[in-house]
């Protein structure tokens, strides 16, 4: 996990509505401690799944299989977190549908691709880069309401692609449009250059 994506899930952590949290793609790689994202909402019910067991992760599913229904409720988390996942599944479509199910009406969903990166096949194969329209597109077909993009990195060549995504229109404007136009842009020039 890069420096700048820990640094982006303290700052939603700490402004954003908190609760119970689903992290789809939780295997920590080394170093875990940079991986590990449960100190961010202490306690909160932390679920963390992934294709193979192995550090922060409780559920070992393939989540784009039709058995993760029998693993977790619909419609209970209030926080889904998808970092640096979707490159790495080979129907991110499927995943984002499945990850929009799983959310209650009133939670939030932080999503991080890598864009100008280059292509690693750990821990899984690399599958796909996503464009600010390509990501936002993907959220809303997967039936989010209310999608902000935000960018990282070269106006024209990101490093980071971030999603924050809500099954609720207008979430992020009630009572939090210090977040979206401060924070998070202060976020992206912090992080101009990718760590």
């Amino acid at each position: 996990m890069r420096p700048s994506i820990r640094d982006l899930v303290s700052i939603c952590a700490s402004n954003l509505p908190i609760g119970n949290v689903l992290e789809v793609g939780s295997f920590q790689v080394q170093p875990a401690d940079l991986s590990d994202m449960r100190p961010f909402f202490p306690e909160q019910e932390y679920i963390g799944i992934d294709m193979r067991p192995g550090s922060g992760v409780d559920v070992v599913a393939d989540f784009e299989g039709s058995g993760i229904y029998a693993q977790i409720p619909i419609h209970s988390h209030a926080v889904a977190l998808c970092l640096e996942t979707l490159e790495h599944v080979k129907h991110p479509w499927v995943v984002a549908q499945r990850i929009a199910q799983f959310m209650r009406e009133d939670g939030w969903l932080l999503v991080t691709v890598p864009f100008a990166f280059p292509i690693h096949d750990h821990p899984a194969a690399d599958y796909w880069r996503f464009t600010p329209s390509g990501l936002r597109l993907l959220l809303e077909d997967a039936g989010f309401l209310d999608v902000h993009i935000i960018q990282a990195g070269a106006v024209d060549n990101p490093h980071t692609v971030v999603g924050l995504a809500s099954p609720t229109q207008d979430f992020f404007l009630s009572g939090t449009k210090n977040f979206l136009g401060t924070l998070c842009q202060d976020w992206a020039r912090k992080w101009i250059v990718s760590p």
